[in-house]
């Protein structure tokens, strides 16, 4: 009598997130690494100016447990602006190559810097949320004259927001469950390649319904299959890892004493109504880190208000490029 065994699924490769559209992928070379990018540029750009010759580039990076693919509505919009629009996949993310060391924020923060300067670019927008949102700010306080200004979604400044979970856990606030789980390696990495991770952590940050919608649907499958790309899951936490350490270890003290200086530009942070990821005083008092905060609110939206509302935040953020 003969039994067979059950084949676990193939993995994923890493460029199952280089989905088709009106952009183009490519590796860029930065920081001794490569990383994924997807791009556009305007209609007929390169028929229209001399060779090397570029627009102003926007560029988007993700967020925790995410992808290039979160900002891929905007590319095509952004580009038909003018601008030089661009996604990342942060190192250890996506089709971004994977080194066993380098998730700190001053590291990502370099990796962008160079890849500002690989594609042809002096200057950049950043467009960012999370932990894209950390590496932004941390990429305009060590490169200011490189960074034009910062669109962050729930990125409040780094200083205010390292606080911010802890305040609001001895106020009688959740305290954000993957900062905790990430100090367990091996069991962190396997609950979120399981079947109900991503499923909760989105349900858990966006407006009541919104999962069951076409687009809630098409980004649980790329999360969730994005997340069992090998080593993803792994260096998603070792980004947490640092940040929740960084109060007690040497690098993190210098990081956070480099950080406490005002920046000459101006910051919007856009936020969902019924987004409670950050309180409302930590996106507040990030204005003491910049020449000029402006604060808007997305209605029947949770943390995702790029996808949630999607016309109205392309609307918002066209007119701050613009203006």
């Amino acid at each position: 009598m003969s039994s067979t065994r059950a084949v676990p699924p193939a993995l994923p490769e890493p460029d199952s997130v280089c989905t088709p559209g009106p952009w183009q992928h490519r590796a860029v070379s930065t920081n001794g690494i490569h990383l994924h990018v997807a791009d556009v540029l305007p209609d007929n750009w390169e028929e229209r100016h001399q060779p090397g010759e570029l627009p102003h580039l926007v560029l988007f990076i993700h967020g925790y447990a995410e992808n290039w693919w979160i900002w891929r509505h905007l590319l095509k919009p952004v580009a038909t602006a003018g601008f030089h629009a661009m996604s990342v996949d942060l190192r250890g993310y996506g089709n971004s190559d994977k080194p066993p060391e380098g998730y700190d924020l001053p590291t990502a923060a370099e990796d962008i810097y160079g890849l500002i300067r690989a594609t042809g670019h002096h200057t950049a927008t950043i467009v960012a949320q999370g932990l894209g949102g950390a590496v932004a700010w941390t990429l305009a306080n060590k490169h200011p004259e490189h960074v034009t200004e910062l669109v962050l979604v729930s990125s409040p400044h780094p200083r205010v927001y390292h606080d911010d979970p802890i305040r609001r856990s001895l106020s009688g606030r959740t305290f954000p469950g993957q900062f905790i789980s990430a100090q367990l390696p091996r069991l962190s990495e396997w609950r979120m390649k399981g079947d109900n991770w991503v499923k909760d952590y989105l349900s858990s940050r966006t407006r009541k319904g919104w999962l069951e919608t076409r687009e809630g649907a098409e980004t649980l499958d790329m999360i969730s299959m994005s997340l069992r790309i090998p080593k993803v899951a792994y260096c998603a936490n070792e980004y947490l890892r640092w940040i929740s350490r960084a109060y007690f270890r040497p690098d993190g003290w210098d990081y956070y004493k480099k950080m406490d200086k005002e920046l000459p530009l101006r910051a919007t942070i856009i936020v969902g109504a019924q987004d409670d990821t950050v309180s409302g005083a930590a996106l507040e008092g990030s204005e003491k880190y910049v020449e000029q905060l402006n604060l808007i609110q997305i209605l029947n939206a949770g943390y995702f208000p790029q996808l949630e509302q999607a016309d109205e935040f392309e609307k918002i953020l066209l007119d701050t490029l613009i203006h």
